[in-house]
């Protein structure tokens, strides 16, 4: 079920027009960073949009520019983890092994609890929170034990009425939908 949903949505996003990304990635991100929780957060986690999603550079520059510390994730496929890096500026990315930009340096690591928010990649959420990710199960994993808070980034077309969840999925606090 969840395979066939996530490669539905997936040729919905591949579809999508260059205007209607930018149209949409604009709203969530004013959404954002009129947030409370933005506001309060001084180390967010990130990541780099690929594929048509919600795009996340304007977003990764303001928590730059508003002095807040930036983390992107470091996916370590051997060891199956995500490894958190902070980087200072757009420079220090790189376009790594699966066309994803990721840290060029992977010394300047950060603790997990030091973590404020997240924003939490995904191909689909419901109205609950509930997320199917890309397959690989890095997100859950790696947020089973986080106490920060979650947000996902959709387009409309993504809230779905539910998603069956697991064991080991882990539940968003929030999901912010351009619309």
């Amino acid at each position: 079920m969840k395979n066939k949903l996530r490669k539905e949505l997936k040729e919905k996003r591949k579809k999508l027009s260059p205007e209607y990304i930018n149209q949409k990635s604009e709203l969530i991100y004013k959404k954002i960073i009129e947030s409370e929780i933005y506001q309060k957060s001084n180390i967010i986690m990130s990541y780099c949009s690929i594929q048509n999603e919600v795009d996340t550079l304007k977003i990764n520059k303001k928590i730059l520019e508003d002095g807040k510390r930036l983390i992107v994730p470091y996916i370590d496929r051997e060891k199956d983890i995500i490894i958190p890096v902070e980087i200072k500026k757009e420079e220090e990315l790189i376009i790594g092994k699966y066309n994803i930009m990721e840290p060029k340096n992977k010394e300047k690591k950060i603790s997990k609890e030091k973590i404020e928010l997240i924003l939490v990649p995904a191909v689909g959420y419901d109205k609950v929170g509930n997320r199917i990710g890309f397959g690989g199960g890095y997100y859950d994993k790696f947020m089973s034990d986080y106490k920060g808070i979650k947000i996902g980034l959709a387009y409309s077309f993504q809230i779905i009425d539910e998603i069956k969840s697991e064991h080991h999925d882990i539940k968003l606090d929030e999901i912010f939908v351009g619309e």
